[in-house]
């Protein structure tokens, strides 16, 4: 299984790979690239105090092809005026979903014969004031397909990211019921799912398909605050510092957060925009926690396989937060465009980890499962041994339908004497599978030791015992008739409990042995009275 799932990675580490060198071959998502396309800069441009501004273009009148003019804004208000005639506003107010466009391509239908065209953008905060904004002009269809189709490998990303936390999901789900595991693959799985979701909707393809933009920036808002806790969790688990406080302070932090920006949100008070300064402080807190549990690790020497592997990633989370941060807050085309990379690496490298050990607790409980059945077997026979015998007695209350069964092996002895260990061996085991075909139905057989056996029966009801000893010498005739070896003669004896007679479990099990001797004794003396004819 170990081998499996290594194999398994290599094959994820490709297609990682893959992506990250398909991704050095596209633009930013935010600009069109398409040489058929056109990019149209304006002839003035105002921007006023307020931080509005004012675009305007002149276009060729006399063209006659319908065309588009196309352009990505973040949370502006929007009106385009064609030879000062309104043709295109997005000025929608989302109300509890926040006071405010979203970010959205705008495609702008330009009548023909248009001399000019103009368009306003007022920032719906102060903070996405003077956005740099480019202008693209061509079909709708064209540029729509263009936009599209160059935000699918950063969409796939996302998607993908989204897959393996529901398998890591659904992975612990099912390892969980085979091994006492920790909840760190379940953190990660939750965190994967909630970052991919966040990330694929912050792609330019979501931004083409959702014409709900107001409602898509409120759940992106939402599931960026959500990251912190699932993360935190995540983090405790995996590295393993026997941390009992910080964690939880964290945690109860990030939800004061959530609900907090919540209440400001629908009491009209602030925007979840202008408060996603509190939601980045909390997420760069829950990484600050991570690279405190990995120097607490290093100052303490305990810098094992997780804690390299943490340290590596840590570094490339940081670097990811700090540039899709950046350039989030400047307004530059998507804002997790290097981070859903490194994220990916990221899950799948830890995620790795925690299934790796997952694998090993599982593989560790199965050894320790082989042991203990070594331990209660006997080896020779497969039967159950003495110390399991006692394990399963001891202690125990019999009822007035248990019964026990003793078993003796005649002449092992001169079995061993006359032709070998290896003969005596083979004895041993071909009587306990004689035994086990005829009461191993009934009950739990046990080698007592050297040539005893007995068999404990729970319903005695249920065990025809007269008819099971009768099976028992219809299998030694038969076995001792197809072979030339040594023959095969078992003594048996049974008791059932009876509380009026038996003190405890073992003084039924004399009895039963009394009555085995009785017959251990006739075997004997049938056997001397066939040689003596012979």
């Amino acid at each position: 299984m170990i081998k499996r799932l290594k194999r398994n990675l290599h094959y994820l580490i490709s297609v990682v790979g893959i992506l990250l060198i398909l991704i050095c071959f596209v633009e930013n998502p935010g600009t069109v690239t398409d040489k058929s396309y056109d990019v149209l800069m304006p002839e003035e441009t105002e921007k006023n105090p307020d931080g509005s501004e004012a675009f305007t273009f002149s276009l060729d009148a006399t063209e006659k092809i319908q065309k588009d003019l196309v352009f990505f804004t973040s949370h502006q208000f929007v009106e385009a005026y064609a030879d000062g005639e309104k043709v295109y506003e997005n000025t929608g107010n989302g109300g509890i979903w926040g006071h405010t466009t979203g970010s959205v391509w705008n495609f702008v239908q330009i009548p023909y014969g248009t001399d000019t065209v103009r368009v306003e953008l007022v920032p719906a905060y102060e903070n996405v004031a003077y956005q740099e904004c480019s202008f693209y002009i061509g079909r709708e269809l064209d540029i729509f397909n263009a936009i599209f189709n160059e935000s699918l490998l950063a969409f796939f990303a996302s998607a993908l990211i989204i897959i393996l936390g529901v398998g890591m999901i659904i992975y612990w789900g099912i390892v969980r019921k085979k091994a006492m595991i920790g909840k760190s693959l379940l953190h990660l799985g939750i965190f994967s799912v909630i970052f991919g979701l966040w990330s694929a909707n912050e792609t330019e393809t979501m931004t083409l398909v959702l014409n709900n933009r107001n409602a898509s920036s409120f759940m992106a808002y939402i599931l960026l605050m959500m990251l912190g806790i699932p993360f935190a969790l995540f983090v405790h688990d995996f590295l393993r510092i026997g941390d009992k406080k910080i964690w939880k302070i964290l945690c109860a932090v990030s939800g004061i957060e959530f609900f907090s920006v919540l209440f400001l949100q629908f009491a009209d008070i602030y925007d979840m925009k202008e408060t996603l300064f509190l939601t980045h402080i909390i997420l760069f807190i829950a990484l600050g926690y991570m690279v405190g549990c990995l120097i607490y690790k290093v100052v303490r020497h305990q810098v094992d396989r997780r804690a390299k592997i943490s340290l590596a990633s840590m570094f490339l989370i940081l670097v990811a937060a700090v540039t899709d941060i950046s350039m989030y807050n400047k307004h530059i085309g998507d804002s997790d465009l290097f981070g859903r990379f490194v994220f990916l690496i990221f899950i799948i490298t830890l995620g790795y980890e925690a299934a790796f050990y997952a694998v090993s607790i599982i593989e560790k409980g199965r050894q320790a499962k082989a042991y203990e059945e070594l331990a209660i077997h006997d080896i020779l026979t497969g039967l159950y041994n003495r110390t399991a015998y006692m394990a399963d007695t001891t202690g125990t209350k019999p009822t007035a339908k248990t019964m026990v069964v003793s078993f003796d092996l005649n002449n092992l002895k001169e079995c061993n004497d006359n032709h070998g260990h290896a003969a005596g061996d083979t004895y041993l085991k071909n009587a306990a599978q004689i035994l086990e075909r005829s009461f191993g139905k009934y009950g739990k057989i046990y080698r007592m030791g050297g040539d005893e056996f007995c068999c404990v029966i729970e319903k005695a009801d249920k065990c025809p015992i007269e008819l099971c000893m009768e099976e028992l010498r219809a299998e030694e005739e038969q076995y001792n008739e197809q072979r030339e070896n040594y023959p095969i003669h078992i003594a048996c004896g049974y008791a059932v409990y009876d509380k009026q007679k038996d003190g405890d479990f073992e003084a039924a099990r004399n009895r039963s042995d009394a009555m085995m001797y009785e017959n251990k004794s006739a075997i004997k003396e049938k056997m001397h009275i066939k040689d003596g004819r012979r």
